[in-house]
């Protein structure tokens, strides 16, 4: 008999548990659909970017970030931090939203980011190729490779993972194709989470690199990655580079974007 009564408190609890958390289990940390994220976000943002452009040049000013993953407390001290920046256009989150690609860290960036006040486009880093986070990005963020115009500027977004894409190399026929704007365009910028002189470069693949936005004089290559904070020339290349270091750094950087010059701050947080 006591066997039997300590069955059905057992039994009782349980089928509460499971009216009462209905959603206790709702999805594997792997799975692929993202739900109610799947609207592409970044195309959205370009679209109301563009609305708001300007046919001749305007100065104007976007904060760069990179490299979230894993550093969340510091993630949700750095958007605090941005939506105290009131001269901020957009901000360009320079990938590695994730550690492993999986769905839970998809919905962790939703969530802190969600806060932001300001328009956000996401690039996709290496570590977001991982797991299943590749159909993860396309569904919340759209292409891995698009373009932004705003105030006579071009901004390339590319993507440029090579190991976690089975060592598959860049589609630098694209991004041959996106700088090739003319001699009309104010600035043109090229975003890549990897910067060209990584590991994941072949020799071939840094000298095209390179090559391609010498042509087309880019004023600025802006990557993540390193976990490093640098701006400057390197590899006996025309084009300055920027890289942002990772949230843990604890600064946003900002770049000023005026007719004849570029302006490269470091604000801390």
């Amino acid at each position: 008999m006591k066997t039997y009564s300590l069955t059905i408190f057992f039994l009782l609890i349980i089928a509460l548990i499971g009216t009462s958390c209905e959603n206790l289990i709702e999805y594997s940390p792997y799975q692929a659909g993202v739900g109610s994220n799947n609207d592409e976000r970044n195309v959205q943002t370009i679209r109301i970017l563009e609305e708001h452009s300007q046919n001749e040049f305007r100065p104007f000013r976007i904060a760069l970030i990179g490299d979230s993953h894993t550093y969340y407390d510091d993630f949700q001290r750095q958007i605090k931090a941005l939506n105290e920046m009131d001269s901020i256009d957009f901000v360009v989150h320079n990938g590695d939203i994730t550690l492993s690609g999986i769905y839970r860290e998809f919905v962790w960036y939703d969530d802190i980011t969600s806060a932001l006040d300001h328009p956000l486009i996401t690039l996709i880093g290496n570590h977001d190729f991982l797991s299943n986070g590749e159909y993860l990005y396309n569904q919340m963020f759209g292409p891995f490779n698009f373009t932004l115009d705003y105030n006579n500027c071009r901004f390339v977004f590319f993507d440029d993972t090579i190991w976690e894409k089975n060592v598959e190399d860049p589609d630098f026929e694209w991004l041959n194709e996106a700088l090739d704007v003319g001699d009309s365009i104010s600035h043109v910028f090229v975003f890549a989470h990897i910067p060209p002189w990584s590991k994941q470069f072949s020799i071939g693949n840094h000298y095209l690199y390179n090559t391609i936005i010498e042509k087309h004089n880019v004023s600025l290559s802006v990557h993540g990655h390193t976990h490093s904070y640098f701006y400057g020339k390197r590899d006996d290349s025309d084009v300055p580079f920027l890289v942002t270091g990772d949230t843990e750094d604890r600064e946003i950087v900002v770049l000023d974007v005026r007719a004849d010059t570029l302006m490269v701050s470091r604000e801390t947080f």
